[in-house]
């Protein structure tokens, strides 16, 4: 379980990979990502695919049933 509060938030998770190669649009690879897949039983039709980059956390999300993505866009780091 990702979250849970009965008949609010149900959200499940699954680690279908934790050797996959993402890249993005701007052509900014990661390589062993851990990649999981998202459902809820309150919305079954709902189903995603999260991608975590080593030291770096959520690079990529694939909704498959809207066919949508979010990527990364920038890695700001301190001075």
């Amino acid at each position: 379980r990702q979250e849970y509060l009965l008949g609010d938030a149900e959200d499940l998770a699954q680690v279908s990979s934790v050797d996959e190669s993402v890249t993005l649009s701007n052509q900014q690879t990661f390589a062993h990502c851990l990649k999981t897949t998202e459902t809820s039983p309150l919305e079954p039709e709902a189903l995603e695919n999260k991608f975590y980059a080593p030291g770096v956390g959520n690079v990529l999300v694939v909704d498959l049933t809207a066919n949508e993505k979010s990527e990364l866009v920038q890695i700001i780091t301190g001075p």
